[in-house]
This record gives structure tokens, sequence and C-alpha cells, in this order.
């Protein structure tokens, strides 16, 4: 139990100088990179949402069928990768 606790005390007295540290402020070339990331992921994010939904048209000489299918997994997906770019935006 001693080493465990000298263990734990040692790392968290080790980590403090490492968490005081400041950091440097991004550059332009860092903040043009980041909006471009995040811009992209948007909009791929929402051209895959979108995509989520498909409908089928089918016409016989009866008359016409429409069917509509509907991808949860896609749609969340497609969700996620907008709010990524959002958050990096």
């Amino acid at each position: 139990m001693r080493h465990a606790f000298l263990l734990a005390l040692i790392v968290v007295l080790g980590a403090t100088p490492a968490l005081a540290q400041t950091n440097p402020q991004p550059t332009a070339t860092h903040r043009a990179t980041k909006l471009m990331i995040g811009a992209g992921a948007l909009a791929l994010g929402a051209l895959v949402a979108a995509k989520s939904s498909e409908t089928t048209t089918v016409t016989t000489g009866v008359g016409t069928l429409q069917t509509s299918t509907f991808s949860t997994s896609q749609l969340m997906t497609g969700l996620a990768i907008a709010a990524t770019g959002g958050f990096l935006l």
C-alpha cells in the first residue's frame, strides 16, 4: 500500500510542472488549416446525412409504386461528422 501511495504522489508532483507550462498562441497557418478541415468536415457530414434517405419509383403497366428506405446509422454518422466540423470552426 505504501508503494502505491508513494508512486501516486510522485506522479502527481511530476505532472504539476507539466500542467503549469504556458500554451503558445496558434499561428495563422494553424488557424487556416483548422478552418479548412472544419468546413470540409461540416460539408461532408451534411452530404452523408442528406444521403441517408432514398426513394425508388417503379412504373408498371398497372401503376406507379414508390418505396423509401431510411438509414439511421448513416444519418447519425453524417450528423456526428458535421458536429465535429462545427466544433472545429
